[in-house]
């Protein structure tokens, strides 16, 4: 597998913003300098990336493909704890990492930084991971900020312990704490799954916790995931009705 930046896709965007000011004769050419040298170290770090990805990737034994990219932090599938005082301070909103794909599952590697913010690396078995699918592409990222390079949004889905109540349809018991008819638990239920594929994508599939990775190549990460997943999502809930094997309308 290929590493996942584009090698020059920085570039284009950086000449037709650094054009636009100058052709808008701006009299202030620190400003322009100072928005060009932060375009050339962007650049200058997208590539030690890739040529540091490139070598992790020849030195990888038993490895079947290496992507680079960001988990969204608020969607990390429950890899991490919830942020503490130090992720707070410093506001990330996503974690670098290195997705490695192997013969026992996936493995998400944070960057220095982020490790050094107590984010150890992890690794989720095949049978923690029920799929993959792809959200959709654009440069707007989650939280409204802009990409120079075209991002596409790729959601794992993870089951198992990792799972939470949010992302599962009621339970019996639940439904007769609250005097539910059938129903009724129905529509709610309903309701939780439409919210959450208008995050998730039409795509999400109820009793799976997404995992939101972004890459601008998610080249084959689709594909490898679904063919190696050997999760299961939870099923026996009449309100939503999943197969076994994760099929199925989800009761629309």
């Amino acid at each position: 597998m290929r590493s996942n930046l584009g090698k020059w896709a920085w570039l284009g965007p950086a000449i037709v913003i650094v054009g636009a000011m100058l052709r808008s004769g701006s009299d202030d050419p620190v400003m322009v300098g100072v928005l060009l040298a932060m375009l050339l170290a962007y650049g200058a770090r997208q590539l030690y990336v890739r040529r540091r990805t490139r070598k992790r990737r020849d030195r990888q034994t038993g490895a079947y493909g290496l992507w680079w990219g960001r988990v969204w932090r608020i969607y990390d599938g429950g890899l991490w704890q919830p942020r503490g005082w130090i992720g707070a301070a410093f506001g990330n909103k996503s974690v670098a990492v290195s997705l490695q794909a192997t013969a026992d599952g996936l493995a998400f590697i944070p960057s220095r930084f982020a490790q050094w913010c107590h984010l150890p690396p992890v690794e989720l078995a095949w049978t923690e991971v029920a799929g993959a699918y792809l959200v959709g592409s654009g440069r707007v990222m989650p939280d409204g900020t802009f990409s120079l390079t075209k991002q596409a949004r790729v959601c794992i889905e993870v089951v198992g312990d990792r799972l939470t109540d949010m992302f599962r349809p009621l339970t019996d018991d639940e439904a007769e704490q609250v005097s539910l008819s059938a129903e009724e638990r129905r529509l709610v239920d309903q309701e939780a799954l439409s919210f959450a594929r208008e995050a998730f994508g039409p795509g999400y599939r109820f009793g799976a916790r997404p995992l939101l990775f972004i890459t601008d190549d998610p080249a084959g990460v689709v594909e490898l995931i679904k063919g190696r997943a050997r999760g299961r999502l939870a099923t026996s809930e009449p309100g939503l009705v999943v197969n076994i094997d994760g099929t199925g309308d989800g009761g629309c």
